[in-house]
């Protein structure tokens, strides 16, 4: 079962494929086919009143975002910088996804006992376009095809045990980001390891996984230039400078929550990594995302989840 809906999340986006053809094709043709006339090109326009109705979930929708994400959709702050996005849910993730990069800007997950000690592995399955997105926001597997780059998961094939069809839909490409491959099959491996291993200490947990586009320059004044340069391969598929992980679940006395995140740069690395190395606060990891990650938290518990630097759990504990 899944859904999807949208929103245009500035007044005008210029990276809105079909709008920007359109009005393309109709300012050419205002100009009429001489040879003299100069190239028509378009922006967004400052102040403009131009919006769009915005498309909301439906209930069957927004109950399994609800189960992916029990402390609120995640918040996109500065939306002007995030261009037009499309929310997906399916029964074992939720996310947003970005048509100005063609990859999610954060997937949350609830990951369970249940589901990481199920009885099924293998069966791998190839990448695949979402069908859920329209054309212009999708990536494709071709995309992908000799860039460098894995097609790296964000909610993991191996979190799901139980239902084929769960693991089929964990192959969507509006699941993945182009990742370095020594990162996505060593540490990062690794790292999805030890959440599971933490799903099965306390029974049901939560994750919201996703990209960055940050440069330690931007934060000191005297570095800073307002600017991130990335990559893309394919047809415009942004590759992320880092990658986050949020971990969040209940504390063991059930008095409140705890989490814990992880911010690992897209390049190489061994599997045998010290995660405390990368762990950041939440708070961190927020004002470099531009977003708001768990809206629903009570304001008493936000110094302990939000501001904290967070430490590695023990699953003993």
């Amino acid at each position: 079962m899944k859904g999807f809906a949208f929103r245009r999340v500035a007044a005008w986006s210029s990276s809105s494929g079909a709008a920007r053809i359109v009005l393309a094709l109709l300012l050419s043709a205002s100009w009429g086919c001489a040879a003299a006339k100069p190239t028509i090109a378009i922006r967004p326009a400052i102040g403009t009143t131009y919006s769009e109705q915005q498309a909301g979930l439906s209930a069957a929708d927004q109950a399994r975002l609800d189960a992916q994400c029990p402390l609120g959709q995640p918040r996109l702050r500065r939306a002007e910088d995030f261009g037009m996005t499309y929310i997906v849910t399916r029964d074992g993730y939720a996310l947003e996804a970005s048509e100005k990069d063609r990859i999610p800007i954060w997937v949350c997950e609830r990951i369970t006992r249940y589901n990481v000690t199920g009885p099924l592995t293998g069966e791998r399955v190839k990448f695949r376009a979402d069908p859920l997105l329209p054309v212009e926001a999708r990536a494709v597997d071709r995309d992908y095809t000799n860039s460098g780059y894995d097609r790296g998961h964000q909610a993991p094939l191996a979190n799901q045990r139980r239902s084929q069809r769960l693991r089929d839909e964990t192959f969507f490409l509006s699941n993945a980001v182009p990742q370095n491959s020594r990162l996505n099959r060593q540490a990062w491996a690794a790292l999805e390891e030890r959440v599971r291993d933490w799903a099965e200490a306390r029974d049901t947990i939560y994750s919201i996984t996703g990209p960055l586009f940050w440069d330690p320059r931007e934060d000191d004044p005297s570095t800073a230039r307002g600017y991130v340069e990335y990559e893309w391969i394919g047809r415009g598929v942004s590759v992320p400078t880092h990658l986050y992980k949020i971990v969040i679940g209940r504390k063991r006395d059930g008095d409140g929550w705890e989490s814990v995140a992880f911010v690992f740069p897209n390049t190489p690395y061994d599997k045998t990594v010290d995660f405390n190395d990368f762990i950041r606060p939440v708070a961190w990891v927020q004002r470099r995302a531009g977003i708001t990650f768990f809206p629903k938290l009570p304001g008493g518990q936000t110094p302990a989840v939000i501001n904290s630097a967070g430490s590695m759990w023990d699953p003993r504990e």
